[in-house]
């Protein structure tokens, strides 16, 4: 809940208590052009490797990834299909390198195409 509050303090800019759809887009534009945002999103990046390699080898495995995806519910076919496209090397296995790019890529790709926009499964 405190992240939510500190959130909307930070969108709320008339401070009405509401987050109207100009001041999120607002706060959006701000958050991504902010220089330190990129560290964030790096930090948040490698968290989501450490939980994501199960077996703690250094590399995310397709098994590895239609785990956590069942998990959230995704279907495993979906998973399959999907993780070659964040293979972005096509080595067979995704480095936390590769997860850094995909996670940048879903906080601020413009390209509705890009791998990162896959990487949390379909929304």
């Amino acid at each position: 809940m405190e992240d939510w509050q500190h959130l909307q303090k930070d969108a709320d800019k008339d401070n009405d208590g509401k987050v109207q759809l100009q001041e999120w887009l607002e706060h959006g534009d701000r958050r991504i052009h902010d220089q330190s945002m990129y560290q964030t999103v790096v930090d948040l990046a490698n968290q989501v490797f450490d939980l994501l390699d199960l077996d703690s080898n250094g590399v995310i495995t397709v098994k590895e990834y239609k785990t956590i995806l069942s998990s959230w519910r995704v279907s495993e076919d979906l998973a399959e299909e999907t993780f070659p496209k964040l293979d972005l090397n096509g080595d067979g296995h995704i480095s936390k390198e590769e997860v850094v790019e995909l996670v940048r890529q879903f906080h601020a790709s413009d390209d509705p195409q890009a791998p990162g926009n896959l990487f949390f499964g379909p929304y």
